[in-house]
């Protein structure tokens, strides 16, 4: 197996696809989302948020009254870098491959919610957003990749 740095110093802005053999144990922190698979592109974080629609409601006497009124939506946001293509074929770009899927699963485009799975939890909700940011690393142009963001509207957990 390739060490980090033979990897990085020898395919600068492009990514390597090493395959599992098979006997590696599933991570709990694993993160899929349904139909996304690009080949030069890799979550690297999620944030998830989901709230209660709760109001307080203060009184004489130093009494709180909880009015809840069931749950907001939450928001999966979805961060990675896009690479300019992979080490075996040098080919494709990251950043083309995660606008095409945001093209084509957008709430706009389709009527069933995603699913996102964080470990062992399911998520589902609507694509709403995409963001992307060209970062150069040096003045070689092979060298620069790109982060991404996808929002995912969630729909309130049951």
């Amino acid at each position: 197996m390739a060490t980090s740095s033979a990897i990085f110093s020898n395919n600068t802005g492009l990514v390597c696809i090493v395959e599992n053999s098979g006997n590696q144990p599933t991570l709990a922190g694993k993160i899929t989302v349904k139909g996304f698979k690009p080949v030069s592109a890799l979550i690297s974080g999620t944030d998830y948020t989901q709230m209660v629609n709760v109001q307080f409601q203060s009184s004489l006497g130093r009494a709180v009254y909880a009015y809840v009124f069931g749950d907001h939506m939450g928001q999966v946001l979805i961060q990675g870098i896009a690479f300019q293509g992979t080490c075996q074929n040098k080919s494709g770009s990251g950043i083309v491959e995660i606008l095409a899927y945001y093209a084509a699963n957008r709430a706009s485009k389709i009527q069933d919610p995603i699913t996102v799975t964080l470990g062992d939890t399911v998520i589902t909700g609507f694509l709403t957003g995409v963001t992307t940011r060209n970062v150069t690393a040096s003045t070689d142009e092979a060298a620069a990749f790109s982060q991404f963001t996808l929002t995912i509207a969630a729909l309130p957990q049951r």
